[in-house]
């Protein structure tokens, strides 16, 4: 890391927790925080970013029905992944305008998109087979030529 950036806790990264502590971060909000982590963590994985920039990433992406991700939800995340380790933060000042905090993901934070994406893949297998099992309940059966019910 380079000269300015910090931690977001004097403890270290997922400090107290092991590997729970990231993966507790990524369920703090709810049904689908998960996914909301690994939406942010795979925009850091571009690169250092500030966060107006990350807005506008999230805003290019296709995430199919998936809600816009909101100002206050972002820097919300973004003090929740400092604090757990998984990004790091510093100050930029550019020729023009104010100075900006940019975020960097972590060692920690790459660790836990990997395991967000594993994660997800299992989770799409799930939901394959579900779908394909009431594909198979709905085709026509093969005496009548009706869909069953």
């Amino acid at each position: 890391m380079g000269p300015g950036w910090h931690r977001g806790s004097a403890r270290g990264p997922g400090a107290g927790c092991g590997p729970w502590g990231r993966r507790a971060a990524a369920h703090r909000a709810g049904p689908g925080g998960g996914l909301w982590m690994a939406r942010i963590l795979l925009s850091l994985a571009r690169g250092p970013l500030h966060g107006y920039r990350l807005l506008e990433l999230q805003e290019q992406e296709t995430w199919g029905d998936a809600p816009p991700l909101l100002p206050g939800t972002l820097y919300r995340w973004l003090r929740e992944l400092e604090r757990a380790g998984l990004v790091v933060s510093s100050w930029e000042t550019g020729e023009s305008g104010p100075a900006r905090r940019t975020y960097v993901l972590t060692p920690q934070g790459w660790e836990l998109l990997e395991e967000l994406i594993r994660h997800l893949r299992r989770q799409r297998q799930a939901i394959d087979g579900v779908l394909e099992a009431y594909a198979r309940l709905r085709a026509p059966g093969p005496a009548s030529g009706e869909e069953r019910r």
